[in-house]
């Protein structure tokens, strides 16, 4: 249906971007499309009504322009998955609520310095992938799955929900700071 909506808006736009330029050339007495613009020449000039003309093709022109802006403009719909409860209650839990608890999951963890997520709700399916950056003097492979854990589970405990995939991936490893002593 979006599709079809598209090429609709599309259409409309092109056609009210030719309409409003044959109408501006008929009303300047410009020599293109002559057999068209003397049938427009007379419908609407009778007489010397150039600018209220110019001022139609405007309007249609720019409702031609909007018409493409809305064909070709995306609509953000937040990514989102439903949960049924025990009680039969429907709850949809948006990715970003996700997004939240996997921040907060792997907070939990220690030896983690940054985290960036990216979270796919498909068909239900949430997908997960973290990107952190750990200290040169953790172990990874222990970190990474202390992290992959922590969020399953407390995924698991606050939202319900089962992680179809979630990957860990390191991005950097940094040096500690040095320990400053005040003295």
């Amino acid at each position: 249906m979006d599709a079809l909506r598209r090429i609709f808006l599309c259409l409309w736009g092109l056609i009210g971007i030719a309409l409003s330029a044959i109408i501006a050339m008929a009303a300047i007495q410009k020599p293109v499309a002559a057999n068209i613009i003397a049938q427009i020449e007379n419908l609407f000039i009778e007489g010397h009504y150039l600018w209220p003309i110019l001022g139609v093709a405007a309007f249609i022109l720019i409702i031609g322009f909007l018409g493409l802006f809305f064909a070709f403009h995306r609509h953000h719909v937040e990514q989102r998955t439903k949960l049924i409860t025990s009680d039969g209650v429907e709850v949809n839990i948006s990715a970003t609520a996700i997004e939240h608890v996997v921040k907060r999951a792997v907070q939990q963890v220690e030896g983690i310095v940054e985290t960036k997520t990216n979270i796919k709700i498909t068909n239900g399916a949430i997908t997960i992938h973290l990107y952190l950056t750990v200290p040169a003097e953790t172990s990874i492979p222990e970190t990474a799955e202390r992290a992959n854990d922590e969020v399953r589970n407390m995924l698991e405990a606050t939202t319900g929900l089962q992680v179809a995939e979630l990957k860990v991936l390191v991005t950097a490893v940094v040096n500690p700071r040095p320990k400053t002593t005040v003295g």
